[in-house]
């Protein structure tokens, strides 16, 4: 039996008292793994760097935090506690409303992930009568979840990843302090803040309280806490730290370890921190034996904070010319912050197109890395080189691992040997890098074929979440007019065009699964062996049927695949196409959530080639 659980860590409580804890690493510290929970659409792409309003608008979220340091602040724990194995757990999707569908879970999903969260409890199925107006969505809710069939496709997907994420070491070179302490003392900026300016810039981090510095040891210019490494400190802008922190830092000074501070030096005050802390459990992991403990105490009497406060007095911004081992940013620029970054470490992965919402998790296994990317943005595609830390372009041993459909692809490359990641508004893949091996895929000669646009010609069928066949087959779909909002004869529009179902006249309601049918003409020895499908915009659970068999499903962007078994002649291909309850079922959490169309609205478009 394992402890498991999470605290309330939301609006600042994980560091203070009240509705909180009072420190989150403390609290969770006794329990097998680390824990958070994300409910309540605390987090939204595309909401990072601003407040918005919480359920019910009587209060409001902070975007920053819950992007840039609730995941970060958790699986931090479970990396850095050598008792909870890299386990961190995530409670997930709840009190979003039907409004969330497997689009905006499967974002999440990898969000966490991206993080270095590897254990999930989805939230929930329920035993209430439908609809249940507790915290929905719910995933079967007796059969009238319409987008259920599908939920076991992401269930798979998030099992292969947490799998492939556990085991193994994460690698990141910062060590960002955790300050709850920094908070307790005076004007302070949370951690998040400079988080967020990291993962903007693709430099992976791990949050550390001051309890495990006590427990680290450096070596050769690094900081070793448990089975992490650390390049350097990153000790975000405060007015005032511990004693305790202090000394730790002038020692860290003497040993070569370089400590950066987003803003100015602060101030040490006498805090009695280190005897607050002697009954917990930080040096049962590894902190200062009882001889150290008493060294250090005779160091503070000495005057640790007279010799701190003044060094701060003398150095403004930089210590003295013959040290490297403060850096401060007295203006809190933040260009001067990744120049020191840059001058101190060498970075695990480099973009050379800016991608402020690109997302890596580093992975290391014992045969292999694995490089772990997501494009967080909702609009914005990710299209760039990248150079990876210990691989010279050209010779490493990589391809690209599909975990949605647990698929091998190759890497493309650039004139130089340096691997080409493209990623769409909220794609994921994971670049495995090794021991050579042949079986790993490899590029292939890709011959063009015909290119066709299948905008109109389609047939329609719906089937609402309350039936089970499919019915009002409407023929010809009917293009939807935005100026009368009808749609119809009356539209003026020519027939077999594709609309948002739920922007139609009679519509609003329909929740359900939408039938497309369309018949085309082709020749594979002339047009392409296989055809290649983008699908446009969806909305949004897609399967996908060639000549009356299964080829695809996606659940989310980008809604392309690759199929094969086009005939010479008709073929037709099928298109199942599934929305939320949400059009239905217009409950309380969904008040304050986008709602999105319905259907497939294209534009779509196949090409055929050949390998």
């Amino acid at each position: 039996m394992e402890y498991i659980g999470h605290v309330i860590e939301d609006c600042g409580t994980h560091a203070r008292l009240g509705l909180g804890t009072g420190h989150f690493f403390k609290a969770l510290w006794g329990q097998h793994m680390s824990g958070i929970d994300v409910v309540l659409q605390q987090i939204r792409p595309g909401y990072d760097r601003n407040e918005f309003y919480n359920i019910g608008g009587k209060g409001i979220y902070n975007g920053t935090f819950f992007h840039y340091g609730l995941a970060k602040m958790g699986a931090s724990l479970g990396h850095l506690d050598p008792k909870k194995k890299g386990r961190t757990m995530c409670e997930v999707y709840g009190a979003y409303g039907w409004s969330e569908g497997l689009k905006l879970m499967k974002w999440l999903t990898d969000h966490m992930l991206v993080r270095g969260v590897n254990w999930f409890v989805p939230h929930a199925f329920t035993g209430g009568d439908f609809p249940d107006p507790d915290c929905p969505p719910h995933f079967y809710a007796w059969g009238n979840n319409p987008q259920y069939p599908w939920f076991s496709c992401l269930c798979r997907y998030m099992n292969r990843m947490s799998h492939l994420l556990n085991g193994g070491r994460h690698s990141a070179g910062i060590a960002l302090l955790y300050t709850a302490e920094m908070e307790w003392l005076g004007a302070y900026q949370p951690f998040e803040e400079t988080g967020r300016l990291l993962a903007e810039n693709q430099l992976d981090y791990e949050v550390i309280p001051l309890g495990l510095l006590e427990t680290s040891r450096i070596s050769g210019g690094k900081m070793l806490v448990g089975k992490e490494e650390f390049e350097t400190l990153v000790i975000p802008e405060c007015a005032y730290i511990p004693e305790e922190l202090a000394e730790w830092l002038l020692d860290a000074a003497s040993e070569g370890f370089p400590v950066i501070f987003s803003g100015s030096l602060p101030t040490a005050v006498e805090s009695g921190w280190r005897e607050a802390e002697r009954f917990y459990g930080w040096k049962n992991e590894g902190a200062r034996t009882d001889k150290q403990d008493k060294m250090a105490g005779e160091r503070l009497k000495k005057g640790s904070v007279a010799e701190w406060n003044h060094l701060v007095k003398v150095e403004e911004a930089h210590m003295s010319d013959d040290s490297d081992s403060f850096y401060s940013c007295a203006c809190g620029e933040e260009r001067r912050l990744l120049a020191y970054l840059d001058a101190v470490m060498e970075r695990d992965i480099f973009c050379e197109n800016t991608s402020p919402y690109l997302r890596y998790y580093h992975y290391k296994h014992q045969n292999g890395d694995f490089i772990f990317f997501f494009n967080e943005a909702p609009f914005l595609s990710v299209e760039s080189v990248i150079t990876l830390k210990g691989y010279a372009p050209g010779t490493e041993n990589a391809c690209w691992y599909d975990a949605f459909e647990n698929r091998l692809g190759p890497v493309q490359r650039d004139n130089e040997g340096k691997i080409m990641l493209r990623l769409a508004p909220g794609e994921a893949s994971v670049l495995y890098l090794g021991e050579p091996q042949e079986q790993l895929p490899r590029c292939k000669e890709v011959r063009r074929g015909r290119v066709m646009e299948l905008d109109d010609g389609w047939r329609l069928a719906f089937r609402s979440f309350k039936e089970k066949v499919f019915a009002g087959n409407r023929g010809m779909a009917e293009a939807y007019d935005e100026k009368s909002g009808k749609a119809g004869a009356s539209a003026g529009a020519a027939s077999g065009r594709l609309y948002n179902i739920t922007a139609a006249e009679g519509m609003e309601e329909f929740a359900g699964t939408i039938r497309y049918e369309a018949d085309f003409m082709w020749d594979p020895d002339r047009d392409g062996e296989m055809l290649s499908i983008d699908f446009g915009v969806v909305y949004e659970t897609l399967e996908v049927w060639l000549n009356g068999e299964k080829k695809a499903v996606r659940i989310a962007p980008p809604y392309s695949c690759s199929i094969t078994g086009v005939v010479k002649g008709k073929n037709r291909l099928t298109v199942y196409v599934t929305n939320t309850l949400v059009h239905k079922y217009r409950d309380f959490f969904s008040v304050t959530m986008p709602v999105e169309g319905s259907g497939l609205l294209g534009p779509v478009r196949a090409e055929g080639y050949w390998e």
